[in-house]
């Protein structure tokens, strides 16, 4: 029960961050009044931090873009500005504003507000997309994700 909690809980607070909607509940979780005020108190800070070092992002396509990680001088962070997934200057950067993952106008990428398949945060017991569109169920904005971790 603790990871099913704790999935429907940062799907929650995710999608909440993003600007989406309150994903349903499940009828056990709905019937306990408990456990709707843990939810409703789980702020959105709290839920992208607890994926430090617990996370990774994979892109549709497949390529790997990072540890989901505040440590500014760990080699695979996406907090490292200089590092291959943290930079602006990357590739396999979502912070790249002119790859493929970071692009407004790539399909695979995290700014693109209408992209179909963007990069996916990838933790114990479920994924979240991380994208700017609106339309996507269950994502939570970049600028959001990365204001809150690489702070």
């Amino acid at each position: 029960m603790a990871g099913f909690l704790h999935k429907v809980i940062l799907s929650t607070a995710l999608t909440l961050a993003g600007g989406i909607y309150i994903i349903n509940l499940s009828p056990a979780i709905a019937r306990d009044p408990s456990l709707q005020q843990f939810v409703a108190q789980v702020s959105v800070v709290d839920a992208i931090r607890s994926l430090d070092g617990k996370a990774y992002i994979r892109a549709a396509d497949g390529q790997g873009l990072g540890i989901v990680s505040s440590d500014q001088y760990a080699a695979e962070s996406i907090c490292n500005k200089y590092g291959n997934f943290g930079s602006p200057y990357s590739g396999t950067s979502v912070l790249n504003r002119y790859a493929e993952y970071g692009s407004p106008y790539s399909n695979i990428s995290a700014f693109n507000p209408r992209a179909q398949k963007p990069p996916v945060v990838i933790f114990e017991g479920g994924a979240i997309f991380l994208s700017k569109n609106p339309k996507l169920a269950n994502r939570i904005d970049p600028e959001i994700f990365f204001g809150v971790l690489c702070r």
